[in-house]
Order: C-alpha cells, then structure tokens, then sequence
C-alpha cells in the first residue's frame, strides 16, 4: 500500500529488505521505518544502528539491519517481547 501511494505522488519507493518484502511487511512512506505484518518495527537510531519495537512497544537496539531483522523474526515466530532476556542478540 506505501508502495502504491508514494508511487501516486510520483515519489520513489526505497528497496525493502527481502525478509519483510516476501512476508508481507511495507516501508513507512518516508522511507525510514520498516513496518512488519505483525506491527514489528525497525527503524534507525542516531548512534548508527537500529531501534527495534514490538507491537506492544518493547524496545530495543540492534547493530545492524540484519541483526534487526533476525531480532525481529525470532520475537515474532516465538510470541516473545523484543525487551525480553531470553531473546537471543547483542
């Protein structure tokens, strides 16, 4: 769907990270905050790396995209909070 609008208003969509893009999950429309089907989101933070919510807001911080993602993934498959210690990251 941001697809979609941003491409309505003549803008560019950024390219998604596979993972979220094959499940399902969308790009906020400026491009900046990833979006997962079961309202995960992954966004950049100031220091470098990148802020990881749940749907619940459980936060946390990951390094990299990719370890956002895996976070991510793991939280969601295993019904588990991102603020959770059992979780497995940094």
């Amino acid at each position: 769907m941001a697809e979609f609008q941003s491409r309505a208003r003549g803008g560019h969509t950024p390219p998604q990270p596979r993972f979220f893009r094959a499940q399902g999950g969308a790009v906020d429309p400026d491009g900046r905050r990833i979006i997962t089907p079961a309202g995960s989101t992954i966004e950049p933070a100031p220091d470098g790396g990148y802020r990881i919510c749940d749907r619940q807001h459980h936060c946390r911080q990951a390094g990299s995209l990719w370890e956002a993602q895996q976070m991510v993934q793991w939280a969601e498959v295993h019904h588990q909070a991102l603020d959770d210690p059992e979780l497995p990251g940094p």
